[in-house]
């Protein structure tokens, strides 16, 4: 099977940047990476805020667009294939409710190797970028899941070559498709000290 091309690009605005501020320039990211493949997609015409994943009638309708944020930095992606993408950032306050945060995930296997993991907390991460992932990318198909939690991510752990994490002290970022990933750009290379990381949970 062919592999699935994915291009990312990521912008850092301050923490404390409102929604809005950040899907603008979620957008402006977008055309920026649709015009590094030659496709003309102003930052007006893509999809509006809370309408689902972006669109825009003049992206090919064999391309797909991603946005994910948190704290200010801005991840967006394009895509020859569905994928979905999502990006979590440490809060020390979880630390206070992990067994809660725990408990709400669907697959008791998932649940119990977080607990036995030398890091719960971050390993919890792994599981919910994930989850959102997997969300992300049924959406953008003809059977969009109806909540994260109706999600499942064993096929997704077993299907090492079509998800992709990385993770450092901070941060935690999931891709996943539908065929082998080949990204243009690492995002190791985009955020400092992000790493590519062995998921935990397989």
């Amino acid at each position: 099977m062919p592999s699935q091309q994915v291009l990312l690009a990521v912008s850092a605005l301050p923490a404390s940047s409102c929604g809005a501020l950040l899907s603008r320039e979620a957008r402006r990211l977008l055309s920026q990476l649709a015009a590094d493949l030659g496709f003309k997609c102003p930052e007006s015409g893509w999809s509006p805020r809370g309408a689902g994943p972006p669109r825009h009638t003049a992206l090919p309708s064999n391309w797909f667009a991603g946005i994910t944020h948190k704290r200010g930095l801005v991840i967006v992606g394009l895509s020859d294939g569905h994928f979905g993408i999502d990006l979590e950032h440490f809060n020390p306050r979880h630390s206070d409710r992990l067994e809660g945060l725990i408990d709400i995930l669907p697959e008791p296997q998932v649940r119990d190797a977080i607990r036995q993991a030398l890091s719960p907390q971050h390993v919890f991460y792994q599981a919910w970028t994930l989850h959102e992932a997997v969300f992300k990318l049924a959406s953008q198909t003809d059977q969009p899941a109806s909540s994260v939690f109706v999600t499942r991510i064993e096929s997704a752990l077993q299907a090492g070559d079509r998800t992709r994490l990385w993770q450092n002290q901070e941060w935690t970022l999931a891709v996943i498709g539908c065929a082998s990933l080949s990204l243009k750009t690492d995002p190791a290379s985009m955020i400092p000290g992000l790493m590519q990381v062995d998921c935990v949970l397989r």
